[in-house]
C-alpha cells in the first residue's frame, strides 16, 4: 500500500532512485569508483542493482557517466 499527500493509492506505483554513493557514505567521491567496477566486473553475480544509474537492469558503460556526473557531491 502507498499513500500519497496522506491517501491511499490503489495501484503500485513504480520508483525508479538510486544514488551514486554506492559505498552509503553520504558522499559521491573516489571510494565508490572501486565498488562500482567491482559491480560492473563481477561474473558471478548477474545484477547489481546500486549500481545500475539508468535503470536498465544492466551495470554497464551507460551508468559511468551518473557516477562521474555526481562526482564530488554529498547525499543527503
Amino acid at each position: 500500500m502507498i499513500k500519497v499527500n496522506g491517501a491511499t493509492h490503489p495501484d503500485a506505483i513504480p520508483i525508479l532512485m538510486n544514488s551514486p554513493d554506492i559505498t552509503a557514505d553520504l558522499q559521491v567521491n573516489l571510494q565508490d569508483v572501486p565498488a562500482f567496477a567491482a559491480d560492473f566486473h563481477n561474473p558471478t553475480v548477474d545484477y547489481f542493482f546500486r549500481s545500475d544509474l539508468v535503470f536498465d537492469k544492466l551495470v554497464n558503460v551507460a551508468d559511468i557517466p551518473g557516477l562521474a556526473a555526481n562526482m564530488d557531491k554529498a547525499c543527503p
